[in-house]
């Protein structure tokens, strides 16, 4: 149970982007956008002995809105439990998420070290690539959980 609340600071991670998807994607070669999550379905997947364990994952989809309460896009992703430290009070979680704008993907994936019990937080992944208007993309992610449903998410997308 526990993990599935530590996963949920991760599962904003594609919330706090402000896109005009189309123009975003073909304006200058680096740029940065924001949006907010709201995380829709969740699922925690407890393997092995009761309790965090690496291996534990989660699963999550959420809706996107611009700044102004608009929908732009949906977002998923799933995060696996790698290394749990109980002396430190800590989970790192490898999480794979993809944002479907409208007009192409983008996908980012990296490791997140987040404390117990804490809804809130801010890390940083790296942007991995896309599809459509957001080919040939990299950066980075920076996510900025609010609590454990909302995030706001700032993208650093270049074109490679």
């Amino acid at each position: 149970m526990q993990t599935r609340y530590l996963l949920a600071i991760f599962a904003g991670a594609l919330g706090g982007l402000h896109v005009d998807a189309s123009a975003a994607a073909r304006e200058d070669r680096a740029r940065t956008f924001e949006l907010s999550s709201t995380i829709v379905q969740e699922e925690n997947i407890d393997f092995g002995q009761p309790g965090p364990t690496p291996g534990d994952a989660y699963a999550y989809s959420e809706n996107l809105t611009s700044p102004d309460g608009k929908p732009v896009g949906t977002a998923g992703a799933f995060c696996t439990d790698v290394r749990i430290d109980d002396a430190a009070r800590t989970i790192t979680v490898n999480c794979n998420l993809t944002a479907d704008l409208g007009d192409g993907q983008i996908a980012a994936q990296g490791l997140a070290t987040i404390t117990f019990g804490e809804l809130a937080g801010t890390f940083t992944i790296p942007i991995t690539g896309g599809s459509g208007a957001y080919s040939n993309v990299g950066g980075q992610l920076t996510v900025r959980k609010r609590d454990a449903r909302h995030s706001r998410m700032i993208f650093q997308i270049a074109r490679g």
